[in-house]
């Protein structure tokens, strides 16, 4: 399955906390392509943020087999095992109209099916006028040995050069020297003009050497980007 792919064996061919390298393993090439290939949300309709917790990793197939059959579509999610439970944060989208009935729907799946779940947030149909097609997008990828913190210096670095974060995945990995675990950030990143990739990789290899991580743009064809 595509989790037991992810969580593939390989030990990363890293020795320095700041030297990347172009392959990270199955799980590296598998989140890459799923963050490159997200579709957009649609603007039209309603989106629901749900979290479920759950000692049956059975419960999700059901959940998902039955917003399907209403009207109600994942169009993200994530998932882990902790302690012999799966913990999933999902996206549903479904029509304005079918918002009651899918919350309903959730409700009694939570009782029928012993799981904790949540809905956290509703987002009605956005108003804005701002066409993605004008915004300039592109990849990042942070590497650097494990310490808290990273996630927290990065997204400040962005938020100060007017850059938004559209969706990451985080996850970790084993050092060749096998006595230190691998932080491994990719993000989709953002911005409302379009951005000079050299001069901002620039200013991102010298952010990461004060931090002693590795921050590595990777352009892609998305909207306006040249």
């Amino acid at each position: 399955c595509l989790l037991s792919y992810m969580r593939g064996s390989e030990v990363l061919p890293i020795s320095q906390p700041t030297k990347s390298v172009d392959t990270f393993g199955n799980q590296g090439r598998a989140l890459t392509r799923a963050l490159s290939r997200a579709p957009k949300l649609s603007p039209v309709k309603s989106h629901l943020v749900v979290t479920s917790v759950s000692e049956s990793r059975g419960a999700l197939t059901r959940l998902a087999t039955l917003l399907k059959s209403n009207g109600g579509n994942i169009v993200r999610s994530t998932a882990l095992f902790i302690s012999g439970s799966i913990v999933v944060t999902m996206v549903v989208e479904t029509e304005p109209d079918n918002i009651t009935n899918v919350c309903a729907l959730l409700d009694d799946f939570d009782r029928e099916n012993g799981t904790t779940m949540g809905i956290n947030k509703v987002f009605a149909p956005s108003s804005s006028t701002h066409d993605d097609h004008d915004r300039f997008e592109c990849g990042l990828h942070v590497l650097g040995m494990d310490r808290p913190g990273i996630l927290s210096e990065v997204s400040h670095f962005l938020d100060d050069n007017n850059i938004r974060i559209e969706s990451f995945v985080q996850g970790h990995a084993i050092a060749e020297s096998q006595d230190h675990m691998v932080f491994d950030l990719r993000l989709v990143v953002s911005s409302d003009q379009e951005l000079d990739i050299p001069t901002l990789q620039e200013q991102l290899t010298k952010f990461g050497s004060s931090k002693d991580i590795s921050l590595n743009l990777v352009p892609k064809d998305y909207g306006n980007n040249k």
